[in-house]
C-alpha cells in the first residue's frame, strides 16, 4: 500500500512540474503586442527568444527577450534597452530607449 501511495505522489508531482515549466516558458510570452495608441506600433516577441520592435519614430529593432519576474526585458547585443511590466496580456513601458511610454496589448 506504501508503494503504491509514494508512485502516486511521485506521478503527480512529475505532471505538476511538467505543466509549470511548460506554463511559464516563453512560448506563453510570445506573440505580437500592440500599442494601445499608436496601431502601427508593435513588439513581437518569438517563441526562440528574440524580438522584433517597430515604432513609427525609430524605426525596427531585434534583439533578444527574457521574462524575470513580472519584467519583460529587451535586449540588444548583450546590453538590456528597456523592461517593461507585464500585467496580464499587456506590457507597460515607461519612457526609455527605443519604446516611449507606452501601453502594449497581446493580440489573439
Amino acid at each position: 500500500m506504501l508503494k503504491k501511495y509514494l508512485l502516486v505522489v511521485l506521478t503527480f508531482l512529475i505532471l505538476v512540474s511538467i505543466v509549470f515549466t511548460v506554463g511559464c516558458g516563453k512560448s506563453s510570452f510570445a506573440g505580437k503586442y500592440v500599442n494601445q495608441d499608436n496601431s502601427s506600433d508593435y513588439l513581437e516577441l518569438k517563441p526562440d527568444g528574440m524580438y522584433y520592435s517597430y515604432t513609427s519614430y525609430s524605426g525596427g529593432y531585434n534583439g533578444e527577450w527574457e521574462v524575470k519576474g513580472n519584467e519583460l526585458r529587451l535586449s540588444w547585443m548583450g546590453s538590456v534597452l528597456v523592461i517593461g511590466e507585464i500585467k496580464g496580456n499587456k506590457i507597460i513601458f515607461p519612457t526609455a530607449g527605443f519604446i516611449m511610454a507606452s501601453i502594449y496589448v497581446k493580440e489573439i
